[in-house]
Order: C-alpha cells, then sequence, then structure tokens
C-alpha cells in the first residue's frame, strides 16, 4: 500500500529525515493503478490519531465534527479536516505528538 506524505505539515524537519517515494520510479504505472483511498493523521511509528489513540469522554465531543469526513476505510477524506485532526491529535495526545499526514492508496492492477 503507497503511502505519501505532505511536505507542508513536516516544514521543521530536515529533508534527509524524511524518506520520499518518486512512485513514478518505483512503480511500472503503466500495469499499476493507485485509487486514493483517504489521509490518515499518524506518529512517525505510524500509530494513528485517528484510530488508535482512544477518543473517550470530552475527547469524543471533540472529534464528532469530523465524523463527517471519516469515510468507509476509516480514513479522512478532506485534507482541510485532516489538517485539523492533526492538530488536535498533537494537542490531546503529546505522548505521540507530532502527527502527520499521510495520504493512503490502494495499488490494482491495470485492466484495460
Amino acid at each position: 500500500m503507497p503511502v505519501t506524505d505532505y511536505r507542508r505539515f513536516f516544514n521543521h524537519l530536515d529533508n534527509s529525515e524524511i524518506y520520499w517515494p518518486n512512485w513514478n520510479q518505483c512503480l511500472n504505472t503503466d500495469s499499476i493503478q493507485l485509487n486514493f483511498l483517504g489521509y490518515d493523521i499518524a506518529d512517525f511509528m505510524l500509530i494513528s490519531g485517528v484510530s488508535n489513540c482512544g477518543y473517550g469522554g470530552n475527547d469524543r465531543k471533540l472529534f464528532e465534527q469530523y465524523i463527517p469526513f471519516i469515510n468507509e476505510y476509516g480514513l479522512v477524506s478532506d485534507l482541510d479536516a485532516a489538517d485539523s485532526i492533526r492538530k488536535l491529535s498533537n494537542q490531546r495526545v503529546t505522548e505521540h505528538a507530532p502527527f502527520y499526514i499521510f495520504g493512503i492508496y490502494e495499488l490494482k492492477e491495470r485492466v484495460d
């Protein structure tokens, strides 16, 4: 499953600390189709701020506004909502901060 990250959310890091895949070089795009599934918000260990950082009590009320942006894959469908969730996760789960936004894709064999 390919994952992309969004550089504008990594401003405080040196580019040498981050792996930036070039999918055009890694994949034969003539035979592979990438289908965007949504965004996840996770720390560097890929622990999701959407699904793995327990929302209870008052936290649940904070997250309710983002429920319309959670799709059938449990991912966020809108980049601005993903950025808001990233900021919220940084505040409420400081032991995992900082959180980042990752685009999640499904690889499918191209059928023409």
